[in-house]
């Protein structure tokens, strides 16, 4: 093979190359630069805690949390935010879809900020839901309630939340978990832990 061969092969190579990048470059640039991130669950404990009720008493709960992790800090998801893309209900006959009529979004940790969206460089909890000692529901903790939201766990139910994580030219994978409560509240977090289950599912 002689120099003139070498040189029309190395051309071909690069035409080809160049070719791919015109045509694939925004693919490629988003798989380079896109955020990576998954959703954990926290503490399957929960936060033992009091919170206040509609007659300003103080009322024993537990809140739980999930994190969320970008797995490529220096790709920051920009506005950022998680939303329960489905709810299922567990049946003996498999998984029983729960209408959600408008989009449901779950609050970041602190709530009190009230922040829809944030910046997501590293790590961040969400409240994932509570429950009250007195009360008939695991609740999740949502930025807005619809009118009709049928999304609570009740006694000996088990519900999946399928969440997803939203950003500027960026959707996650679903990250889906369950809960089921016996319907027994008890102020031992260890206890609790065997009423209240929370689990990543599948």
């Amino acid at each position: 093979m002689d120099n003139s061969d070498k040189i029309n092969i190395i051309t071909a190579i690069s035409n080809s190359v160049l070719a791919v990048v015109a045509i694939f470059g925004e693919t490629i640039k988003s798989w380079i630069y896109s955020p990576s991130i998954e959703i954990f669950l926290n503490n399957p404990c929960g936060d033992f805690t009091t919170m206040a009720n509609k007659i300003d008493r103080f009322n024993s709960a537990y809140c739980y949390h999930l994190i969320v992790i970008n797995k490529k800090p220096k790709s920051v998801a920009n506005n950022c935010y998680v939303q329960i893309v489905q709810i299922d209900k567990l049946t003996e006959k498999g998984r029983k879809s729960i209408d959600l009529n408008v989009p449901v979004y779950i609050r970041w940790v602190p709530n009190e900020l009230r922040e829809f969206t944030i910046n997501l460089s590293h790590e961040r909890q969400i409240d994932f839901g509570y429950i009250k000692q007195g009360g008939n529901a695991f609740t999740p903790w949502l930025q807005t309630y619809p009118n009709n939201f049928k999304g609570h766990v009740e006694s000996e139910t088990t519900l999946i939340y399928s969440l997803q994580v939203f950003a500027d030219s960026y959707k996650s994978e679903i990250f889906e978990f369950s809960v089921y409560w016996n319907g027994v509240f008890d102020e031992n977090p260890e206890l609790m832990s065997k009423n209240l289950v929370i689990k990543k599912y599948g």
